[in-house]
């Protein structure tokens, strides 16, 4: 009987360690709650409503558009009614993205625009290039976030074409000849 009371303290001992290991790993990963992604991309788009209702100027199941002082805000969003992907873009006197228009922005410019819309947990992976009809068309910013991952499972990405893993995100500039940002992208990647 003796040697069991030891044994016995040495298991409980383990289980508490396991038990203490696993609640680590859960608060680690847990994150900012979903609230956290307000206004930002996996967010709900009722955040978005709310807070440009004044100024939204199209409206769907699947998309958002509102007029913005400084850019054209357009949402993409899946059926669960979160956002998917943010579009930053305005009217330019030329169509093609390639070709300078005096009111393009600057890419320090596009990159204040853009980051606000990425999800507060968000950190950069790598810059590459990104190429749109096979030529470099601007940069491309990858991000990781876990707060994404968890309001977008792997189908939600596969739906959507984007090819992960969840919690993947890029912020894509699509760059004119002369260095000017014409459009950007905030989305799944």
């Amino acid at each position: 009987m003796t040697r069991t009371r030891p044994l016995a303290a040495a298991l409980a001992a383990v289980g508490l360690l396991a038990l203490a290991a696993a609640f680590w790993v859960w608060w680690r990963d847990a994150g900012p709650p979903a609230a956290a992604l307000d206004h930002h991309l996996g967010g709900p788009v009722v955040a978005f409503d709310s807070r440009y209702s004044a100024s939204r100027i199209e409206s769907g199941p699947f998309r958002r558009i509102y007029a913005l002082p400084e850019a054209r805000l357009l949402l993409d969003l899946t059926r669960t009614e979160r956002v998917r992907q943010v579009t930053l873009g305005r009217d330019r006197a030329v169509n093609d993205t390639r070709q300078p228009d005096p009111a393009d922005w600057s890419l320090d410019r596009a990159r204040a625009l853009a980051h606000p819309f990425l999800p507060p947990d968000a950190t950069r992976v790598r810059t590459e290039p990104f190429l749109f009809r096979d030529e470099r068309a601007g940069d491309r910013e990858i991000y990781r976030s876990p707060a994404l991952a968890r309001v977008f499972p792997p189908d939600v990405y596969a739906e959507h074409g984007a090819l992960g893993p969840p919690g993947l995100c890029a912020v894509t500039y699509y760059q004119t000849t002369a260095g000017g940002v014409a459009l950007i992208l905030v989305g799944l990647l």
